[in-house]
């Protein structure tokens, strides 16, 4: 994201930055988010905290946050009068949705201590194994470990992600593979892309693994043990 920003800068750019998933983590002891001149997070129900839907937009000038403000409500003008001057959205987050964020907001730190030990006893159990990585953080961050994800080469393990995706599926353990390349979908078919081998192969080879932080030791050894019953197996 550093090299993104000096990017964004050299070519008086704008960088808005897609920190979704990233909440509560630093780059260099910079928060992340804070990179662009806008910084989005996710607060959906999967995210590492939720409103059950939506999320937020960060910036430090007031007159950007301003500018979102409106464009989020509708762009509609004060007064009684239903004005619209311009195309706006309907983005706002009730009142019910903001207190729940707030009350997981003070559980922050809590739930990325133990996203954090799910991820290490999952690279504790894996350390080793022929075929089967992950990606690891950056020399000066920490990582959220939002999601837990492996990538399989099926000519070392001999079992494909798909393959271990229907094998935890049959021991009642959900398991998720990642999202599918635009270039891929139907809806897209015929655009114009820029290669794609790389997003290709990283789709076939990478499964996400139960990471909820509410997954129990138990339940992820369970877990665990299923993974090395299928490389086993293969």
């Amino acid at each position: 994201i550093a090299r993104f920003a000096e990017l964004a800068a050299s070519f008086h750019l704008t960088l808005i930055e897609d920190a979704a998933e990233a909440l509560g983590v630093a780059v260099a002891r910079r928060p992340a988010g804070c990179f662009g001149a806008l910084g989005c997070f996710s607060f959906n129900g999967n995210k590492t905290i939720t409103t059950g839907s939506g999320g937020m937009v960060v910036t430090k000038p007031a007159e950007l946050a301003e500018r979102v403000r409106f464009l989020s409500q509708q762009a509609k003008l004060p007064g009684g009068e239903y004005v619209h001057p311009e195309i706006g959205f309907n983005y706002r987050m009730t009142n019910l949705h903001a207190a729940l964020g707030l009350a997981q907001l003070e559980r922050l730190d809590d739930h990325l201590r133990h996203k954090r030990e799910i991820a290490a006893r999952y690279r504790s159990a894996f350390e080793g194994a022929p075929g089967l990585s992950w990606m690891t953080p950056l020399a000066d961050s920490e990582s959220a470990w939002w999601l837990f994800t492996i990538a399989l080469d099926p000519d070392v393990t001999g079992v494909s992600s798909r393959q271990l995706m229907a094998h935890l599926d049959a021991a009642g353990i959900e398991s998720r593979p990642l999202w599918q390349p635009l270039h891929l979908s139907p809806a897209h078919a015929g655009r114009l892309r820029l290669n794609g081998e790389v997003a290709d192969r990283i789709y076939q080879m990478a499964l996400s693994l139960p990471s909820s932080v509410g997954l129990s030791p138990g339940d992820q050894s369970r877990v665990i043990a299923e993974v090395h019953k299928a490389l086993k197996r293969r």
